[in-house]
């Protein structure tokens, strides 16, 4: 075992750079050195974080956004439709849409509740993180995976921040288009994709067994980013990693950006009928993962990785008004037959 000598236990410092105050609650602390808390997220609509020197405060990210609905004028969705002129036979769709946080008051109150209990607390104050980096990813699904149609640039944000995208569809059948705007075996979907850097604040080490890493990921197969990826990382922890116990939750962040590393980015799959974010370990570096060192330093930059998935679904019945076709001046998907 790999033991550590450190004076400063080391915290993950994420960088709240911009004091913005948010409408859900009053704004965090600027500057507060956080670390994530597993045990009382309570549903999978917030990710928490606590304060490491304010034991009362803790942070959260939404993690499930859904299509902006403006008052009076329902979802802002468009889906302007026309003719491809070089094929003629083919047809182009542009969608233009926005995205926002669906954290609501309950949920936020059911957590807020599972603190108190948790870590036995009188007056926890549970506020939004005032500022991450984001990123929408549009993605065509098909039958197991999806297939990047596009990305906009990182960019900082407040958690409830409205997120646009516009993106096309270039020459596809009528049929095509038809299954996708259906949600029938192919759909439309979105990865809102949050990160909130930051810097170490300490120093600790340990060391990695890779075979018993390509051991875990062959019997795990498909990682989901979020919880699934929280228990993953703990089951390495737990079981293929030497660090001394007392530095375990302190090179959590570390080995996470360790495997974030041998996995690559997260993308759209479908398992199990249901899209999901995440990885498949049997192709990617994990399975043939090497013995590794893990070191945590003072000032070395560290993130914290998230995502949320919006799926337009059947967007012909449930949103027809929203599709125009240009061509002929119709809407909904009357013009695909």
């Amino acid at each position: 075992m790999l033991l550590v000598s450190s004076c400063r236990r080391p915290a993950i410092r994420f960088l709240l750079r911009v004091p913005v105050i948010l409408s859900l609650l009053a704004h965090a602390t600027l500057n507060a050195s956080m670390y994530r808390v597993h045990a009382v997220e309570g549903n999978s609509s917030l990710t928490v974080f606590r304060d490491v020197d304010q034991p009362n405060a803790f942070y959260f990210v939404p993690t499930t956004f859904g299509l902006n609905t403006a008052a009076g004028q329902g979802q802002r969705l468009g889906i302007q439709i026309y003719a491809d002129e070089k094929t003629k036979n083919s047809l182009n769709a542009i969608f233009t849409l926005s995205v926002t946080a669906t954290a609501t008051q309950a949920q936020i109150g059911e957590v807020l509740g599972n603190i108190r209990q948790q870590f036995k607390l009188d007056n926890p104050k549970l506020t939004p993180v005032p500022h991450v980096r984001t990123r929408v990813v549009a993605y065509r699904v098909a039958e197991l995976v999806g297939t990047v149609l596009s990305t906009t640039p990182w960019s900082n944000s407040v958690v409830e921040a409205s997120q646009s995208i516009t993106f096309e569809l270039s020459r596809v059948s009528k049929p095509d288009l038809k299954r996708v705007l259906n949600g029938d075996k192919a759909s439309v979907a979105l990865a809102l994709e949050i990160q909130l850097d930051g810097t170490v604040d300490g120093v600790a080490s340990g060391s990695i067994h890779g075979d018993k890493v390509q051991n875990l990921a062959h019997k795990r197969g498909v990682v989901i980013q979020g919880s699934d990826f929280e228990s993953f990382l703990s089951d390495i922890l737990d079981n293929a990693a030497d660090i001394a116990p007392q530095d375990k939750p302190f090179l959590r962040d570390a080995t996470r950006s360790w495997i974030n590393q041998q996995l690559g980015p997260p993308s759209l799959l479908r398992v199990n009928q249901k899209l999901v974010y995440g990885w498949q370990l049997v192709s990617s570096g994990l399975a043939r993962a090497d013995d590794s060192s893990i070191r945590v330093v003072l000032g070395s930059p560290r993130s914290e990785a998230l995502a949320a998935i919006v799926d337009l679904g059947n967007i012909c019945s449930q949103m027809p008004t929203a599709i125009a076709n240009l061509d002929d001046g119709t809407s909904g998907c009357e013009s695909l037959r």
